[in-house]
């Protein structure tokens, strides 16, 4: 039994039995749900008020504010359950049916109807909300599965009981009744520098896990992209609270001139305001206007550069709320939700020796100022290749002592971009988790290894050179003041970061067996669709 004390503290409304978990609805409500409302018609409380409203209409507004189908259907103590309630409740995902009283002489039971309701509803989930003392009416010994009481219908108290159904705190204040309809999405300026960015930020650090957190600059540095980017907010009509973010980007997609990738890079609701519609239509009008754009060849969930999330974060029930709203998953192709991944290692647990005897003809070093355009154009043939996204523009921005380069005799087969926190780099301001992470994280990032078919001495070696990058990154920024390092967006997931998997690889030294001490920070499925 849960206890919710009204803030008037005048009276409590109270769970008496949910015993197949029904509560909080939204567990296990998509959408596109209906829920039936079921309430007598009755006289309102109050003498004043008019007898022509529904008593129970706030309760149907309030309801509506957390899930965008809502079906209030009346009843009538004397006609009890009709062919039209039946109708309804066949096509409802769950029903709350109202009980307001003791009956009036010579008329039926309200709690007799609710059982009726519950044997037509078959196995729909069905919650009793009664509006009186139910041990009194002996309403606790019937064998509805879910039942909360109130000690009345009014409507500062029904509003209440709708925060109760769908598992939010109790506020002082009423909930804002507006009806659904009034939502607007509105496009943000260009410019956000001499914008006041706090709602974003609470409602970036309220909705995402604690790793994800950021501060009010880092947060600005990653949104304001004059030119290459558009955000949109859902407010409150009366207030002007916003309840509703949507971050998007339009990048170039691996180095074409022309061909771009529209991301939709973080959409945010306010947990109070969850399934009223908010979120599906950010998502709608950012697609909308994303297709929009000429060039744009690729649709992303996450965003490429600058980063605020690679993909949707592994675990989380967006990823079942983007699937209804059409995107395609099977969590193993490219673009199809195949999971890619953030990995942080302290410099400490890698290990040291002379990797370049074991691979003879190979180099690994800094980049020389006069390699760099050689680097560019390898990275823009393989990012083309492996369907990799947004990384020429980031080593196109990188200055040759931020790029780490594999070399076979003279020939790129490998390249990575390093950064260090405030650094001031361009990659160091598109990736901002390794400055979250600590002021003593480095980072290796746009890791491109060339395609195996192209070189003999690559394709029995691919491990090998992935090795010796990271070694070369890692050394570089641990002779720069690094005490960990955060690498970004690997693919596949697979736990070798952790260990090769395999013993005695023969490109490790002598006396080393395996290759230890990535942690796996994050994981996100990669989604994107052609245009």
């Amino acid at each position: 039994m849960s206890h919710y004390d009204t803030p008037s503290g005048s009276a409590d409304i109270v769970i008496l039995r949910d015993q197949e978990e029904y509560i909080p609805l939204s567990t296990f409500l998509n959408e596109d749900d209906v829920i039936v409302l079921l309430t007598p018609l009755v006289v309102p409380l109050r003498r004043e008020a008019d007898p022509g409203i529904d008593p129970f209409e706030s309760l149907g507004r309030a309801l509506a504010l957390r899930h965008p189908r809502i079906r209030h259907v009346p009843y009538t103590p004397r006609d009890g359950i009709t062919e039209y309630h039946v109708a309804h409740i066949h096509r409802a995902k769950a029903i709350i049916f109202v009980i307001s009283g003791k009956p009036i002489a010579s008329q039926p039971s309200q709690a007799d109807i609710a059982e009726v309701a519950w044997m037509v509803g078959n196995t729909r989930p069905q919650i009793v909300l009664a509006c009186y003392d139910v041990q009194a009416m002996g309403l606790i010994k019937a064998d509805f599965p879910a039942i909360i009481q109130l000690p009345s219908y009014s409507p500062h108290l029904l509003q209440q009981a709708a925060a109760v159904l769908f598992g939010e705190p109790l506020t002082r204040n009423p909930v804002d009744t507006t009806p659904l309809q009034k939502w607007v999405v509105e496009a943000l300026p260009d410019g956000l520098m001499a914008m006041d960015v706090s709602p974003f930020e609470r409602l970036w650090n309220k909705c995402l896990p604690e790793q994800f957190q950021l501060d009010r600059h880092s947060l600005r540095t990653l949104l304001d992209r004059v030119g290459y980017c558009r955000h949109y907010v859902v407010k409150l009509p009366n207030s002007g609270e916003v309840v509703g973010f949507c971050a998007t980007y339009t990048t170039f997609l691996n180095g074409g001139d022309a061909d771009l990738v529209g991301s939709i890079a973080a959409i945010l609701v306010e947990p109070a305001y969850r399934q009223r519609g908010i979120g599906k239509m950010l998502h709608d009008e950012a697609l909308f206007q994303l297709k929009r754009v000429r060039g744009v060849r690729r649709l992303q969930l996450g965003s490429t550069f600058p980063r605020l999330l690679c993909g949707i974060p592994q675990g989380s029930s967006a990823i079942r709320w983007f699937q209804r709203r059409g995107w395609r998953m099977d969590f193993r192709s490219d673009g199809l939700g195949r999971e890619i991944c953030d990995w942080v290692l302290d410099i400490q647990d890698w290990p040291s020796g002379n990797f370049a005897a074991a691979m003879s003809g190979f180099s690994f070093r800094v980049c020389d100022m006069d390699e760099l355009d050689s680097v560019k154009a390898f990275v823009r043939r393989e990012s083309f290749r492996n369907e990799a996204m947004g990384l020429c523009d980031q080593y196109a921005a990188s200055e040759c002592f931020d790029v780490v380069v594999g070399l076979w005799e003279s020939t790129v087969v490998a390249a990575a971009l390093t950064y260090l926190p405030r650094s001031g780099s361009q990659t160091e301001q598109d990736l901002p988790w390794a400055r979250a992470i600590g002021p003593d994280v480095g980072g290796a990032s746009c890791i491109c290894i060339a395609t195996t078919g192209d070189n003999a001495a690559v394709a029995s070696r691919k491990d090998a050179i992935m090795f010796r990058l990271l070694d070369t990154c890692i050394r570089s920024l641990e002779r720069q003041g690094a005490k960990r390092v955060f690498l970004d967006g690997i693919k596949g997931g697979q736990e070798g970061f952790q260990s090769t998997g395999k013993q005695n690889p023969w490109w490790l030294p002598p006396g080393l067996t395996c290759v230890t001490g990535w942690r796996k920070w994050a994981s996100y499925c990669e989604v994107w669709q052609p245009v």
